[in-house]
Protein backbone atom coordinates (compact mmCIF):
# COMPACT_ATOMS: atom_id res chain seq x y z
CA UNK A 1 0.00 0.00 0.00
CA UNK A 2 1.28 3.46 -1.03
CA UNK A 3 1.38 6.42 1.03
CA UNK A 4 -0.81 8.63 -0.90
CA UNK A 5 -3.32 5.15 -0.71
CA UNK A 6 -2.79 4.99 2.96
CA UNK A 7 -4.32 8.87 3.48
CA UNK A 8 -7.44 8.16 1.85
CA UNK A 9 -8.14 5.32 5.03
CA UNK A 10 -9.02 8.40 6.99
CA UNK A 11 -12.11 10.31 6.39
CA UNK A 12 -11.85 14.26 6.71
CA UNK A 13 -13.13 14.10 9.92
CA UNK A 14 -10.46 11.76 11.46
CA UNK A 15 -8.15 13.53 9.62
CA UNK A 16 -8.89 16.91 11.42
CA UNK A 17 -9.35 15.64 14.46
CA UNK A 18 -5.53 13.71 14.57
CA UNK A 19 -4.61 17.29 13.31
CA UNK A 20 -5.79 19.23 16.24
CA UNK A 21 -4.48 16.31 18.43
CA UNK A 22 -1.01 16.53 17.16
CA UNK A 23 -1.20 20.55 16.76
CA UNK A 24 -1.96 20.57 20.47
CA UNK A 25 0.98 18.68 21.61
CA UNK A 26 2.85 21.04 19.40
CA UNK A 27 1.94 24.09 20.34
CA UNK A 28 3.40 22.89 24.18
CA UNK A 29 6.68 21.57 22.61
CA UNK A 30 6.60 25.54 20.47
CA UNK A 31 5.70 27.67 24.02
CA UNK A 32 8.28 25.92 25.30
CA UNK A 33 11.01 26.25 23.16
CA UNK A 34 9.65 30.03 22.32
CA UNK A 35 9.76 30.73 25.86
CA UNK A 36 13.35 29.72 26.59
CA UNK A 37 14.43 31.70 23.11
CA UNK A 38 13.34 34.55 24.52
CA UNK A 39 14.95 33.96 27.91
CA UNK A 40 18.11 32.76 26.93
CA UNK A 41 18.46 35.04 24.41
CA UNK A 42 17.42 38.41 27.14
CA UNK A 43 19.73 36.58 29.75
CA UNK A 44 22.65 36.55 26.94
CA UNK A 45 22.36 39.64 26.18
CA UNK A 46 22.10 41.36 29.90
CA UNK A 47 25.43 39.58 30.55
CA UNK A 48 27.41 40.62 27.88
CA UNK A 49 25.97 44.30 28.68
CA UNK A 50 27.36 43.83 32.19
CA UNK A 51 30.42 42.21 31.26
CA UNK A 52 31.42 44.87 28.38
CA UNK A 53 30.24 47.93 31.02
CA UNK A 54 27.42 48.90 28.37
CA UNK A 55 25.08 51.50 30.75
CA UNK A 56 21.70 50.37 30.21
CA UNK A 57 18.70 53.49 31.00
CA UNK A 58 16.49 52.46 33.37
CA UNK A 59 13.93 52.04 30.58
CA UNK A 60 15.87 49.35 28.99
CA UNK A 61 16.54 47.12 32.15
CA UNK A 62 13.38 47.22 32.50
CA UNK A 63 12.91 46.05 29.25
CA UNK A 64 15.23 43.23 29.92
CA UNK A 65 13.08 42.15 32.92
CA UNK A 66 9.81 42.93 31.10
CA UNK A 67 11.09 40.54 28.52
CA UNK A 68 11.84 37.52 30.52
CA UNK A 69 8.72 37.74 32.12
CA UNK A 70 7.36 37.20 29.03
CA UNK A 71 9.42 34.35 28.34
CA UNK A 72 8.31 32.51 31.63
CA UNK A 73 5.04 33.62 30.84
CA UNK A 74 4.87 31.76 27.56
CA UNK A 75 6.90 29.05 28.92
CA UNK A 76 4.18 28.33 31.64
CA UNK A 77 0.95 29.36 28.70
CA UNK A 78 0.09 25.87 28.20
CA UNK A 79 0.48 24.60 31.61
CA UNK A 80 -1.67 27.55 32.97
CA UNK A 81 -4.72 27.16 30.51
CA UNK A 82 -4.35 23.47 29.94
CA UNK A 83 -8.37 23.29 29.71
CA UNK A 84 -8.84 26.30 27.96
CA UNK A 85 -6.32 24.73 25.31
CA UNK A 86 -8.21 21.27 24.71
CA UNK A 87 -11.01 23.41 23.82
CA UNK A 88 -9.90 25.51 20.82
CA UNK A 89 -10.15 24.24 17.63
CA UNK A 90 -7.15 24.33 14.64
CA UNK A 91 -7.53 27.52 13.92
CA UNK A 92 -7.81 29.34 17.53
CA UNK A 93 -4.67 27.56 18.02
CA UNK A 94 -2.56 28.43 14.89
CA UNK A 95 -4.22 32.13 15.89
CA UNK A 96 -1.95 31.82 19.03
CA UNK A 97 0.91 30.45 17.60
CA UNK A 98 1.25 33.38 15.58
CA UNK A 99 0.57 35.81 18.29
CA UNK A 100 3.06 34.30 20.18
CA UNK A 101 5.92 34.89 17.83
CA UNK A 102 5.19 37.91 16.61
CA UNK A 103 5.38 39.28 20.61
CA UNK A 104 8.73 37.47 21.18
CA UNK A 105 9.95 39.36 17.74
CA UNK A 106 8.66 42.83 18.33
CA UNK A 107 9.75 42.45 21.68
CA UNK A 108 13.23 42.15 21.19
CA UNK A 109 13.72 45.04 18.95
CA UNK A 110 15.48 46.77 22.36
CA UNK A 111 17.75 43.74 22.90
CA UNK A 112 18.81 44.02 19.14
CA UNK A 113 19.53 47.39 19.55
CA UNK A 114 21.88 46.67 22.71
CA UNK A 115 23.50 43.67 20.71
CA UNK A 116 23.90 46.29 17.91
CA UNK A 117 26.23 48.50 20.26
CA UNK A 118 27.44 45.63 21.81
CA UNK A 119 28.79 44.46 18.75
CA UNK A 120 29.61 48.09 17.25
CA UNK A 121 32.09 48.42 20.89
CA UNK A 122 33.67 45.48 20.37
CA UNK A 123 34.46 46.14 16.71
CA UNK A 124 35.73 49.61 18.03
CA UNK A 125 38.29 47.64 20.01
CA UNK A 126 39.40 45.80 17.00
CA UNK A 127 40.34 49.39 15.57
CA UNK A 128 37.33 49.04 13.25
CA UNK A 129 35.26 51.88 13.19
CA UNK A 130 31.79 50.77 11.97
CA UNK A 131 28.33 50.91 13.75
CA UNK A 132 26.19 47.98 14.14
CA UNK A 133 23.06 47.97 13.23
CA UNK A 134 19.66 46.08 15.10
CA UNK A 135 18.68 45.32 11.54
CA UNK A 136 21.57 42.04 11.97
CA UNK A 137 20.90 41.05 15.75
CA UNK A 138 17.19 41.37 14.42
CA UNK A 139 17.09 39.31 11.45
CA UNK A 140 18.74 36.62 13.91
CA UNK A 141 16.15 36.63 16.77
CA UNK A 142 13.70 36.24 13.82
CA UNK A 143 14.98 33.64 11.71
CA UNK A 144 15.33 31.21 15.08
CA UNK A 145 12.11 32.13 16.35
CA UNK A 146 10.46 31.72 13.02
CA UNK A 147 12.27 28.76 12.72
CA UNK A 148 11.69 27.21 15.57
CA UNK A 149 7.77 27.40 14.74
CA UNK A 150 8.26 25.79 11.54
CA UNK A 151 9.99 22.76 12.90
CA UNK A 152 7.69 22.24 15.85
CA UNK A 153 4.19 23.40 14.66
CA UNK A 154 2.49 21.33 11.60
CA UNK A 155 1.35 24.13 9.56
CA UNK A 156 0.52 24.54 5.92
CA UNK A 157 2.51 27.02 4.00
CA UNK A 158 -0.56 29.49 4.04
CA UNK A 159 -0.86 29.41 8.02
CA UNK A 160 2.57 29.70 8.24
CA UNK A 161 2.73 32.99 6.40
CA UNK A 162 0.79 35.73 8.25
CA UNK A 163 2.68 35.28 11.51
CA UNK A 164 5.64 36.84 9.22
CA UNK A 165 3.73 39.41 7.62
CA UNK A 166 2.43 40.47 10.95
CA UNK A 167 5.92 41.13 12.22
CA UNK A 168 6.76 43.43 9.22
CA UNK A 169 3.74 45.13 9.45
CA UNK A 170 4.14 46.37 12.43
CA UNK A 171 7.77 47.09 12.26
CA UNK A 172 6.57 48.95 9.00
CA UNK A 173 3.69 50.90 11.54
CA UNK A 174 6.96 51.40 13.61
CA UNK A 175 8.86 52.88 11.26
CA UNK A 176 5.97 55.81 10.04
CA UNK A 177 5.71 56.36 13.93
CA UNK A 178 9.21 56.79 14.84
CA UNK A 179 10.87 58.24 11.60
CA UNK A 180 13.51 59.00 13.34
CA UNK A 181 15.03 55.76 14.19
CA UNK A 182 18.35 55.49 12.73
CA UNK A 183 18.11 52.07 12.00
CA UNK A 184 14.76 51.24 10.67
CA UNK A 185 14.48 51.47 6.60
CA UNK A 186 12.35 50.59 4.07
CA UNK A 187 14.83 48.06 3.04
CA UNK A 188 15.92 46.82 6.08
CA UNK A 189 12.11 45.03 5.76
CA UNK A 190 13.05 43.20 3.08
CA UNK A 191 16.27 41.87 5.19
CA UNK A 192 13.92 40.84 7.94
CA UNK A 193 11.66 38.90 5.43
CA UNK A 194 14.56 37.00 4.16
CA UNK A 195 15.25 36.26 8.16
CA UNK A 196 11.99 34.40 7.59
CA UNK A 197 12.85 32.26 4.49
CA UNK A 198 14.45 29.55 6.24
CA UNK A 199 11.18 28.87 8.44
CA UNK A 200 8.71 29.87 5.25
CA UNK A 201 11.00 27.06 3.41
CA UNK A 202 10.98 24.42 6.32
CA UNK A 203 6.95 25.08 6.36
CA UNK A 204 6.51 24.70 2.45
CA UNK A 205 8.66 20.93 2.69
CA UNK A 206 6.84 19.72 5.90
CA UNK A 207 3.26 20.64 4.87
CA UNK A 208 3.93 18.66 1.53
CA UNK A 209 3.82 15.73 3.45
CA UNK A 210 2.17 16.92 6.46
CA UNK A 211 -1.11 14.63 5.47
CA UNK A 212 0.53 11.63 5.20
CA UNK A 213 2.16 12.22 8.68
CA UNK A 214 -1.01 13.19 10.46
CA UNK A 215 -2.36 10.20 8.02
CA UNK A 216 0.02 8.04 9.50
CA UNK A 217 0.10 8.84 13.01
CA UNK A 218 -3.63 8.68 13.56
CA UNK A 219 -3.58 5.46 11.65
CA UNK A 220 -1.27 3.72 14.06
CA UNK A 221 -3.45 5.13 16.88
CA UNK A 222 -6.29 3.70 15.29
CA UNK A 223 -4.46 0.33 14.87
CA UNK A 224 -3.40 0.31 18.66
CA UNK A 225 -7.10 1.07 19.35
CA UNK A 226 -8.28 -1.86 16.82
CA UNK A 227 -5.66 -4.27 18.56
CA UNK A 228 -6.32 -3.08 22.10
CA UNK A 229 -9.97 -4.20 21.37
CA UNK A 230 -9.23 -7.30 19.67
CA UNK A 231 -6.95 -8.58 22.58
CA UNK A 232 -9.61 -7.79 25.18
CA UNK A 233 -12.29 -9.96 22.65
CA UNK A 234 -9.72 -12.50 22.08
CA UNK A 235 -9.11 -13.03 26.34
CA UNK A 236 -13.28 -13.10 26.26
CA UNK A 237 -13.85 -15.39 23.40
CA UNK A 238 -11.31 -17.91 24.77
CA UNK A 239 -13.16 -17.61 28.39
CA UNK A 240 -15.61 -19.18 26.36
CA UNK A 241 -13.41 -22.83 25.63
CA UNK A 242 -13.86 -24.98 28.37
CA UNK A 243 -11.85 -26.20 31.30
CA UNK A 244 -9.41 -29.50 30.19
CA UNK A 245 -10.18 -32.33 32.71
CA UNK A 246 -7.15 -34.36 34.15
CA UNK A 247 -9.27 -36.80 36.63
CA UNK A 248 -12.10 -38.41 36.47
CA UNK A 249 -13.92 -41.16 33.68
CA UNK A 250 -13.16 -39.18 30.66
CA UNK A 251 -10.26 -36.96 29.95
CA UNK A 252 -9.32 -34.33 27.32
CA UNK A 253 -6.96 -31.66 26.91
CA UNK A 254 -6.68 -29.26 23.53
CA UNK A 255 -4.35 -26.54 22.07
CA UNK A 256 -5.57 -23.41 20.39
CA UNK A 257 -3.64 -21.21 17.92
CA UNK A 258 -6.26 -18.82 16.03
CA UNK A 259 -4.64 -17.28 12.67
CA UNK A 260 -5.47 -13.58 13.78
CA UNK A 261 -5.80 -12.35 16.88
CA UNK A 262 -9.05 -13.89 17.33
CA UNK A 263 -10.97 -17.07 15.74
CA UNK A 264 -13.63 -19.08 14.56
CA UNK A 265 -13.04 -22.19 16.02
CA UNK A 266 -14.66 -23.37 19.47
CA UNK A 267 -14.86 -26.53 21.59
CA UNK A 268 -17.62 -27.42 24.09
CA UNK A 269 -17.60 -29.65 26.73
CA UNK A 270 -20.89 -30.99 28.66
CA UNK A 271 -20.81 -34.10 31.02
CA UNK A 272 -23.48 -35.88 31.90
CA UNK A 273 -24.66 -37.01 35.32
CA UNK A 274 -22.70 -40.45 34.70
CA UNK A 275 -19.75 -39.65 33.92
CA UNK A 276 -19.75 -39.49 30.64
CA UNK A 277 -18.95 -36.25 27.88
CA UNK A 278 -19.95 -34.45 25.15
CA UNK A 279 -17.48 -32.57 22.92
CA UNK A 280 -18.66 -30.42 20.10
CA UNK A 281 -15.60 -29.17 18.07
CA UNK A 282 -16.95 -26.07 15.44
CA UNK A 283 -15.10 -24.45 12.56
CA UNK A 284 -17.30 -21.29 11.06
CA UNK A 285 -16.21 -20.10 7.94
CA UNK A 286 -13.37 -17.64 7.52
CA UNK A 287 -11.76 -16.58 10.83
CA UNK A 288 -11.45 -13.30 12.46
CA UNK A 289 -14.24 -10.90 14.10
CA UNK A 290 -16.79 -12.28 12.04
CA UNK A 291 -16.13 -15.92 13.08
CA UNK A 292 -15.67 -15.33 16.33
CA UNK A 293 -18.70 -13.04 17.07
CA UNK A 294 -20.56 -15.91 15.45
CA UNK A 295 -19.03 -18.68 17.46
CA UNK A 296 -20.20 -16.45 20.30
CA UNK A 297 -23.81 -16.97 19.54
CA UNK A 298 -23.09 -20.91 18.76
CA UNK A 299 -21.83 -20.77 22.51
CA UNK A 300 -25.29 -19.45 23.39
CA UNK A 301 -27.06 -21.84 21.29
CA UNK A 302 -25.01 -25.40 22.90
CA UNK A 303 -26.05 -23.89 26.04
CA UNK A 304 -29.94 -23.56 25.33
CA UNK A 305 -29.77 -27.02 23.87
CA UNK A 306 -27.87 -28.62 27.11
CA UNK A 307 -30.26 -27.19 29.59
CA UNK A 308 -33.49 -27.78 27.22
CA UNK A 309 -32.46 -31.53 26.58
CA UNK A 310 -29.78 -32.77 28.46
CA UNK A 311 -29.86 -35.98 26.91
CA UNK A 312 -29.25 -34.79 23.65
CA UNK A 313 -27.16 -37.05 21.96
CA UNK A 314 -24.86 -35.86 18.85
CA UNK A 315 -27.27 -36.27 16.24
CA UNK A 316 -29.47 -34.40 18.17
CA UNK A 317 -27.30 -31.71 18.86
CA UNK A 318 -26.06 -31.19 14.94
CA UNK A 319 -29.60 -31.12 14.33
CA UNK A 320 -30.36 -28.10 16.74
CA UNK A 321 -26.95 -26.27 15.68
CA UNK A 322 -27.76 -27.10 12.30
CA UNK A 323 -31.12 -25.40 12.43
CA UNK A 324 -29.60 -22.40 14.35
CA UNK A 325 -27.56 -21.46 11.87
CA UNK A 326 -29.48 -22.02 9.13
CA UNK A 327 -32.30 -19.10 11.04
CA UNK A 328 -29.80 -16.64 11.95
CA UNK A 329 -26.41 -16.74 10.27
CA UNK A 330 -26.67 -18.22 6.70
CA UNK A 331 -28.39 -15.12 5.75
CA UNK A 332 -25.15 -13.61 6.74
CA UNK A 333 -22.86 -16.39 4.51
CA UNK A 334 -21.69 -17.59 7.68
CA UNK A 335 -21.74 -21.84 7.84
CA UNK A 336 -19.50 -24.00 9.88
CA UNK A 337 -18.34 -27.54 9.98
CA UNK A 338 -18.37 -29.82 13.11
CA UNK A 339 -18.34 -32.70 14.59
CA UNK A 340 -19.89 -33.59 18.10
CA UNK A 341 -18.44 -36.78 19.47
CA UNK A 342 -20.03 -38.27 23.12
CA UNK A 343 -18.15 -40.91 25.60
CA UNK A 344 -20.62 -43.30 27.01
CA UNK A 345 -18.44 -44.39 30.04
CA UNK A 346 -21.19 -47.41 31.06
CA UNK A 347 -21.29 -48.99 27.91
CA UNK A 348 -17.42 -47.90 26.77
CA UNK A 349 -18.91 -46.83 23.56
CA UNK A 350 -18.09 -43.53 21.32
CA UNK A 351 -20.82 -42.13 19.50
CA UNK A 352 -19.86 -39.75 16.51
CA UNK A 353 -21.73 -37.06 14.30
CA UNK A 354 -19.80 -35.64 11.96
CA UNK A 355 -21.66 -32.57 9.96
CA UNK A 356 -18.62 -32.18 7.23
CA UNK A 357 -16.18 -31.36 8.82
CA UNK A 358 -12.53 -33.29 8.73
CA UNK A 359 -12.40 -36.81 9.90
CA UNK A 360 -11.70 -37.19 13.57
CA UNK A 361 -9.09 -39.73 14.51
CA UNK A 362 -9.08 -42.69 17.08
CA UNK A 363 -6.00 -44.51 17.75
CA UNK A 364 -6.15 -47.87 19.37
CA UNK A 365 -3.92 -49.40 21.45
CA UNK A 366 -2.16 -51.67 18.36
CA UNK A 367 -1.33 -48.91 16.49
CA UNK A 368 -4.26 -48.63 14.43
CA UNK A 369 -6.17 -45.79 13.26
CA UNK A 370 -9.94 -45.29 12.59
CA UNK A 371 -11.51 -42.45 10.68
CA UNK A 372 -15.36 -40.90 11.33
CA UNK A 373 -15.87 -39.64 8.02
CA UNK A 374 -18.86 -36.91 7.25
CA UNK A 375 -22.23 -38.11 8.14
CA UNK A 376 -23.98 -35.04 7.52
CA UNK A 377 -23.84 -31.87 5.16
CA UNK A 378 -21.91 -29.00 7.20
CA UNK A 379 -23.76 -26.60 9.46
CA UNK A 380 -26.55 -23.85 7.82
CA UNK A 381 -27.25 -25.02 4.61
CA UNK A 382 -29.93 -26.92 4.52
CA UNK A 383 -32.78 -27.54 6.98
CA UNK A 384 -35.58 -29.63 7.87
CA UNK A 385 -36.26 -33.12 6.14
CA UNK A 386 -33.15 -31.75 3.53
CA UNK A 387 -30.63 -32.13 6.26
CA UNK A 388 -29.92 -35.95 6.65
CA UNK A 389 -27.74 -37.12 9.55
CA UNK A 390 -26.58 -40.24 11.21
CA UNK A 391 -24.24 -40.95 13.89
CA UNK A 392 -21.09 -43.43 14.21
CA UNK A 393 -21.07 -45.94 17.00
CA UNK A 394 -18.07 -47.98 17.65
CA UNK A 395 -16.70 -49.38 21.29
CA UNK A 396 -13.75 -47.17 22.72
CA UNK A 397 -11.51 -48.87 25.40
CA UNK A 398 -9.27 -46.84 28.10
CA UNK A 399 -6.27 -47.10 25.47
CA UNK A 400 -7.77 -45.64 22.99
CA UNK A 401 -7.24 -41.87 21.68
CA UNK A 402 -9.44 -39.65 19.99
CA UNK A 403 -7.85 -36.41 18.04
CA UNK A 404 -10.50 -33.71 17.32
CA UNK A 405 -8.89 -31.10 14.82
CA UNK A 406 -9.89 -28.39 12.71
CA UNK A 407 -8.39 -27.64 8.81
CA UNK A 408 -5.93 -25.17 10.14
CA UNK A 409 -3.91 -28.68 11.32
CA UNK A 410 -4.16 -30.63 7.73
CA UNK A 411 -3.52 -27.64 5.62
CA UNK A 412 -0.50 -26.59 7.17
CA UNK A 413 1.73 -25.60 4.43
CA UNK A 414 5.61 -26.22 4.26
CA UNK A 415 8.40 -24.49 2.63
CA UNK A 416 7.69 -26.65 -0.51
CA UNK A 417 4.31 -25.52 -0.51
CA UNK A 418 3.20 -29.21 0.48
CA UNK A 419 -0.08 -29.67 2.61
CA UNK A 420 0.39 -31.69 5.74
CA UNK A 421 -2.87 -33.47 5.14
CA UNK A 422 -5.09 -35.96 6.70
CA UNK A 423 -2.65 -38.80 5.59
CA UNK A 424 0.28 -36.22 7.36
CA UNK A 425 -1.43 -35.86 10.56
CA UNK A 426 -2.55 -38.96 11.13
CA UNK A 427 1.07 -40.36 10.47
CA UNK A 428 2.13 -37.91 13.52
CA UNK A 429 -0.69 -39.06 15.49
CA UNK A 430 0.18 -42.87 15.34
CA UNK A 431 3.99 -41.95 15.72
CA UNK A 432 3.63 -39.95 18.87
CA UNK A 433 4.59 -42.45 22.08
CA UNK A 434 2.46 -39.51 24.28
CA UNK A 435 -0.93 -41.46 25.96
CA UNK A 436 -1.63 -38.47 28.23
CA UNK A 437 -4.15 -36.08 26.87
CA UNK A 438 -2.18 -33.01 27.59
CA UNK A 439 1.22 -34.47 26.06
CA UNK A 440 -0.29 -36.12 23.51
CA UNK A 441 -1.96 -32.85 22.41
CA UNK A 442 1.46 -30.91 22.70
CA UNK A 443 3.04 -33.27 20.32
CA UNK A 444 0.76 -32.66 17.60
CA UNK A 445 0.62 -28.89 18.08
CA UNK A 446 4.58 -28.91 17.81
CA UNK A 447 4.61 -31.29 14.71
CA UNK A 448 2.09 -29.29 12.72
CA UNK A 449 3.94 -26.18 13.86
CA UNK A 450 7.46 -27.84 12.90
CA UNK A 451 5.79 -28.58 9.59
CA UNK A 452 4.98 -25.24 9.07
CA UNK A 453 7.95 -23.65 9.97
CA UNK A 454 5.40 -21.48 12.59
CA UNK A 455 3.40 -20.43 10.02
CA UNK A 456 -0.38 -21.48 10.11
CA UNK A 457 -2.67 -20.30 7.69
CA UNK A 458 -5.88 -20.96 9.96
CA UNK A 459 -7.27 -20.98 13.44
CA UNK A 460 -5.82 -24.80 14.68
CA UNK A 461 -7.54 -26.23 17.26
CA UNK A 462 -6.40 -29.66 18.27
CA UNK A 463 -7.72 -31.74 21.17
CA UNK A 464 -6.98 -34.90 22.58
CA UNK A 465 -9.46 -36.89 24.67
CA UNK A 466 -9.60 -40.47 25.97
CA UNK A 467 -11.38 -43.04 28.41
CA UNK A 468 -9.87 -43.58 32.03
CA UNK A 469 -10.21 -45.87 34.55
CA UNK A 470 -10.61 -43.61 37.71
CA UNK A 471 -14.41 -43.16 38.96
CA UNK A 472 -16.60 -40.58 38.55
CA UNK A 473 -15.66 -39.77 42.35
CA UNK A 474 -12.24 -38.12 41.38
CA UNK A 475 -13.86 -35.86 38.78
Amino acid sequence: MTVSETTWDLTRGEFDAARLALLRRRFVTFARVVGLLVIIKTVLVALLASAHQLELSLPLRLAFATKILLGLAILCLPFLFKRRLALLNHRQILWRAGILIVLAVITQVTGAEVLGRLITNLLAGLGIEHTVSPVGPLMLILGLIYTAAALTVPWHLREALWPLLAALFILVCAMLIDRSAYWLRPAHLYYLALAGAPGLLISWVRSSHIRERIAFRALAGRYQSIYSDLEAARRIHEALFPNEIDHGPVQFAYRYRPAREIGGDFLAAIKDNNGGLTLALLDVTGHGVAAALAVNRLHGEIKRVTAEHPDAGPREFVIALNHYMFLTLSDEYLYATGVVVHFDVEKKRLRVCNAGHPAPLLRRADGTVHKFDANAAMLGILDGDAFITTEHAVPIDTDDRLLLYTDGAVEAVNSTEQFLGIAGLTKRFQDSPSTDPDALARDIEASVQAFSDGGLLDDTLIAIACLSNEPLGET
